[in-house]
């Protein structure tokens, strides 16, 4: 059962901006930082609060730099968020953390973990897109997702009005996109999850679709650093069905990142953390299946 919204807090950021953030799960547990992602706010990880909060994780989620509440910044690469990272873990008076990058978050997960590692505790990749991704790795993605990225590079004003526009007209519950698995197709046509991304995508765009435009014009460039740096534990978590992020991206990032664990969810999609977030913790906590 999805738990009550725990209130939005602020902490101070570099240049004297202002991050926004909710926690979620055990205030006591393992403090986890989620990249949430694209478009996403502080309220993408409100499914997970309960499953969070017994499997003893304190789920720390901010706004990126330009969603929801957070104030943008003025860097244009996957580091744009890493001042964020380190000025939220010294609010919280963590030296620590681990970090969970989901999906559109997952670059600028890898990039902090690469540029601040001794603050990184763990690092767990989930349904993550990967910076530099070449096109057979993306082999199945969803027509819709695919034409979002060439419109990011190619004509991103209009996919800041598709994005608008998407946001603001009722989703119907019969009808989800076209090409999505059953399993994220049974998640969408969820009431409680309707009402939960609905609010989360309202809050994401509050400021204008710009971050999320930025978010998707980046991926097609790689890392400023190359992936081998990464020194952290990594954990990388994928949907063996997944169509918005197919699995060949987390197997190409496997590729350069020998020392990951790579975990194939059988029968899962990009949403599997909505049905059975399971699998997160146990990377997180470092537990074997």
């Amino acid at each position: 059962m999805t738990t009550s919204t725990p209130p939005t807090r602020f902490a101070p950021a570099p240049g004297g901006r202002r991050i926004a953030y909710c926690v979620y799960g055990d205030p006591t547990g393992v403090p986890a930082i989620v990249a949430h992602g694209t478009p996403g706010s502080r309220f993408q990880a409100h499914p997970l609060d309960a499953s969070a909060a017994a499997a003893g994780v304190r789920l720390i989620c901010p706004d990126r730099p330009g969603f929801g509440e957070t104030d943008p910044v003025d860097i244009d690469d996957f580091h744009a968020w890493d001042g964020d990272f380190t000025a939220l873990l010294d609010a919280l008076e963590l030296d620590r953390a681990s970090l969970i990058g989901i999906s559109g978050g997952a670059g600028y997960a890898l990039a902090v973990a690469q540029r601040v590692p001794d603050r990184v505790e763990r690092l767990v990749v989930a349904c993550g897109m990967v910076p530099g991704a070449p096109a057979s790795a993306t082999r199945g993605r969803l027509p819709v997702v695919t034409l979002a990225y060439w419109l990011a590079r190619r004509a991103p004003g209009l996919l800041g009005v598709l994005l608008t526009r998407r946001t603001s007209a009722p989703t119907d519950p019969a009808k989800p996109p076209n090409g999505l698995p059953e399993s994220d197709r049974l998640v969408l046509n969820d009431p409680a999850t309707r009402a939960s991304t609905a609010r989360d995508a309202e809050a994401a765009l509050c400021q204008g679709p710009r971050a999320a435009v930025a978010d998707m014009r980046r991926y097609h460039r790689a890392l400023p650093d190359p992936l081998g740096t990464l020194v952290a534990p990594t954990t990388i978590v994928h949907g063996d069905l997944d169509a918005n992020v197919p699995v060949g991206v987390a197997r190409w990032l496997h590729g350069r990142l020998p020392e990951a664990e790579l975990r194939i969810l059988p029968e899962a999609g990009h949403l599997f953390a909505f049905t059975d977030p399971t699998p997160l913790w146990h990377a997180l906590l470092d537990r074997r299946h």
